[in-house]
């Protein structure tokens, strides 16, 4: 699932952003330096409707990359009608209309569907959105978290 082609690991998108989430957080919680640890970080991921299970299965079947289960939160990404070039809806059957992911916008609203993602929300300083088809992304980048924090930034 999500392989990337030519990679000499053949790690899955999501095992690299977890394992770099991963070092990130134990480099923030002090374990490489032996300082004692003040944090724990919540990975949280949005899916599809058609693919939220076998996103789940994935994790599970890798024992979630090395990851705690209990901080990853998986919520599904609300859908609207799909619609063709000129607007006009597509059905699926006669009966039936045919539904689309609403977009990457859409983790705000898919968010505020969750109480389970909201109620993790709530114990963290610090939120950092991306999207997981971009290996190169810098997760719990500690340069744009310290400028954020120090500068009050949302």
């Amino acid at each position: 699932m999500f392989q990337i082609p030519g990679l000499p690991s053949q790690k899955s998108i999501f095992a690299l952003l977890v394992e770099r989430f991963l070092k990130a957080e134990a480099l923030a919680e002090g374990k490489e330096s032996g300082l004692p640890s003040r944090m724990k970080c919540k990975l949280m991921i949005m899916t599809s409707q058609d693919t939220h299970d076998e996103t789940v299965s994935f994790f599970q079947a890798n024992s979630f990359f090395g990851g705690c289960s209990e901080n990853f939160y998986f919520f599904k990404q609300p859908v609207l009608p799909a619609l063709d070039t000129y607007g006009k809806i597509i059905m699926k059957s006669p009966h039936e209309l045919s539904l689309a992911p609403n977009g990457n916008g859409g983790v705000l609203d898919a968010i505020r569907l969750s109480p389970e993602v909201q109620q993790a929300l709530e114990q963290v300083d610090f939120v950092q959105i991306c999207g997981v088809d971009n290996v190169l992304n810098r997760l719990l980048d500690p340069l744009m978290v310290g400028y954020c924090s120090r500068n009050n930034l949302q």
